[in-house]
């Protein structure tokens, strides 16, 4: 239950509900009567992803549009009451002469829209109380005409003679300036955009890709490729999304275009367990399947990547924070031969009845939370949480791996990250493994669970480029110039 909508009647109540029924996995808008309880029918429902947001009436305040997330945003109109009326009225055959509803007109303005920024989301961010201007942001993955070669921009979106009962509203028209004279048709034009200086830079496409998982699980992914000034060396970077409930979208990312720009393509994978997809897909990601099938997932995405030429077997990084550091540690202590490198931004390194430290252990619903996460045994037995941890399994680290950590994280102890590296560095002096001489390790003060001040947040990629560079054969762009990066936090740790 996410939202609940009354009626302006008072007889009804709309409801944005999970699970309804078998036949609806996925989150929907359903009325409800307000008496008997009774649903009387749906809304709005999309059967391959949940619903994400919800797009209201300014006069009214009533539900007009829900957003849904699959591969790529989409918008959809509800159905409503005008709309049931004319499913039952006869078209005059003669005429032709058929009033429009509501929402048919209005699922044709948004097909409009949707013309009007082609390979982009469209997002409705407000509108006018009479409804006749709204803001708009539309969002590439590369660089638009719409926004002058910008990936994304802020619209002001004119509604001239949008409310007819043509079957075929009038095109959009995409103007340079704002119009001072009526237009004749309605209009969009850009006022602002975010990032104008990528407009001079080629970008890197990003496009859905689905990977079937060992099992059949259909995972849905993204593919970042270098942009075509670019050589495609064959390097890929797996880049493992936190959470675990939450999901990778498809957008304008900077971290994949940034390594996207020194040759690497970037795989990022929404393994089962994801939130987005329906009830089923995220339950088949708890009760202690993070460490299995989820793991599962992720080196199914690896091979697939290498079967299809998307990357060399030798040339394949793993990239993760929080729980996706604890991926990206599980594959290098699990499977330590599939991947070259690893990146682990204040990872999970003991998970379960292992964690002796248990910052969120005293909250009852963390609790609660963390046994339907990891499972029973692991959650209770201390034994199976080790060997799922893999602070116990450095050993078998054989490739180099770099942390970071913020030094006040209260969710991972940085003392877990410590030990870690304390574990390499023994081992890389006691067997003079040179395989694990490229190890690093930065810390920064007054930092937490991530890094989130932006002049340690530039310096902490500038640092991420260059490992994987090295790690992946490829050339070492020099540091980036201090002025960005000066009055940061960082310490980067001894490994000798």
């Amino acid at each position: 239950l996410a939202r609940v909508d009354f009626t302006p009647d008072g007889k009804y109540v709309d409801v944005h509900a999970c699970h309804i029924s078998v036949e609806k996995d996925t989150t929907s808008y359903e009325r409800f009567d307000i008496i008997t309880g009774e649903r009387l029918k749906t809304l709005a429902h999309n059967t391959t992803s949940d619903i994400t947001g919800f797009v209201c009436n300014p006069q009214t305040s009533a539900v007009e549009i829900v957003m849904h997330d699959y591969e790529k945003p989409t918008m959809e109109c509800i159905i409503t009451e005008d709309e049931d009326n004319h499913k039952h009225e006869k078209d005059d055959k003669k005429s032709g002469d058929v009033k429009s509803s509501s929402s048919s007109l209005l699922r044709l303005e948004l097909k409009s829209l949707s013309d009007a920024f082609p390979n982009m989301s469209v997002y409705i961010i407000n509108r006018t109380l009479n409804d006749d201007i709204w803001v708009i942001y539309g969002e590439g993955d590369v660089g638009q005409v719409v926004c002058g070669g910008s990936p994304c921009g802020y619209f002001i979106y004119e509604r001239h003679n949008v409310k007819n009962t043509s079957a075929n509203p009038m095109p959009i028209t995409v103007v340079q300036k704002q119009q001072e004279q009526q237009q004749q048709g309605p209009s969009l034009f850009m006022f602002c955009s975010p990032r104008p200086e990528l407009a001079k830079y080629q970008l890197g496409p990003m496009a859905p890709v689905h990977i079937t998982a060992r099992d059949g699980e259909d995972i849905l992914c993204y593919l970042s490729t270098p942009p075509p000034s670019t050589p495609n060396t064959g390097a890929l970077v797996l880049i493992i999304h936190g959470g675990p409930q939450t999901r990778d979208y498809w957008c304008y990312e900077p971290l994949c275009q940034l390594l996207c720009n020194r040759g690497m393509s970037v795989l990022r994978v929404n393994y089962r367990g994801s939130t987005g997809f329906g009830t089923k897909f995220l339950r088949k990601g708890l009760n202690g399947t993070v460490f299995t099938g989820v793991q599962d997932d992720i080196e199914d995405a690896a091979l697939h990547a290498i079967s299809n030429g998307w990357a060399k077997r030798d040339r394949i990084a793993i990239f993760g924070g929080s729980f996706g550091g604890y991926c990206a540690l599980h594959a290098m202590t699990f499977k330590p031969n599939l991947y070259c490198c690893a990146v682990a931004i204040c990872p999970v390194t003991v998970v379960g009845a292992a964690e002796s430290a248990g910052s969120f252990y005293g909250s009852p619903l963390v609790k609660q939370y963390k046994r339907k996460l990891w499972g029973d045994e692991v959650f209770s037995n201390e034994a199976a949480a080790r060997a799922v941890s893999p602070i116990f399994h450095v050993s078998n680290i054989a490739r180099p791996v770099m942390l970071v950590h913020g030094e006040d994280d209260p969710r991972v102890p940085m003392s877990h990250s410590d030990r870690v590296i304390d574990d390499l560095k023994r081992r890389s002096k006691e067997k003079g493994n040179h395989c694990l001489s490229g190890c690093e390790y930065i810390t920064f003060a007054d930092e937490g669970h991530g890094v989130r001040k932006e002049k340690n947040i530039l310096y902490m990629y500038d640092k991420v480029e260059q490992f994987l560079c090295r790690q992946l054969d490829l050339p070492v762009v020099a540091n980036l110039e201090e002025c960005w990066t000066h009055g940061n936090s960082a310490t980067i740790r001894d490994m000798d």
